[in-house]
């Protein structure tokens, strides 16, 4: 299993409706990409860190899952214009979990 994090800040210059949009949008992905097994996503409580405002975690079965859903042409198309021009900075994390039971 591999597990994707995504962490990034909004860019506050752009206007809050559109921010929102963009999240409400990035919240439906496990609906839209059947290669998600898992999603997660909220807003940094941390009082220890604020590099970043938000973070999502999915999860997929394997390399190939994520590499389909990573180069699908929707994941691709909401990235370039939708999530890029509303963010300010972004860090992006994959690594393999043991499969939980």
């Amino acid at each position: 299993m591999i597990r994707h994090i995504l962490m990034f800040s909004l860019n506050e210059e752009v206007p809050g409706d559109v921010r929102q949009n963009m999240l409400d949008d990035l919240a439906r992905f496990p609906e839209q990409f059947e290669q998600i097994c898992d999603w997660e996503m909220g807003v940094n409580v941390s009082d220890r860190d604020d590099t970043y405002d938000h973070c999502a975690t999915m999860t997929f079965a394997g390399p190939k899952e994520m590499a389909a859903y990573l180069g699908s042409e929707e994941h691709e198309r909401f990235v370039r214009e939708r999530f890029r021009p509303v963010i300010s900075k972004r860090a992006i994390v994959s690594f393999e979990v043991a499969p939980t039971e």
